[in-house]
């Protein structure tokens, strides 16, 4: 086995690039990868958290569509009783 073959660059501001430390454990054509950097695991951990996020999409959006229904419900009641109010009056 061989190191992981992914240049990594610590972070935006510098520029240069450093090999990947970590031993590879996953060979895919003639190239070696460690676990963070192969392209099969990174591909279905984007997949996973592109459901994720799809989820708390939709679950935000069943809030959002909750709440309006809920200050429409409570309007309307104040209305009602506001003209209650007025007929006992």
């Amino acid at each position: 086995m061989a190191n992981c073959c992914i240049q990594i660059t610590p972070s935006q501001y510098i520029s240069h690039h450093h090999p990947c430390p970590n031993q590879g454990k996953y060979k895919r054509g003639e190239k070696w990868y460690c676990g963070t950097h192969d392209p099969v695991r990174r591909a279905a951990r984007e997949e996973i958290a592109r459901k994720k996020r799809e989820v708390d999409n939709d679950m935000r959006d069943r809030v959002r569509i909750l709440k309006r229904l809920a200050i429409k419900i409570h309007t309307k009641d104040l209305e009602k009783y506001k003209l209650v109010l007025k007929s006992s009056q």
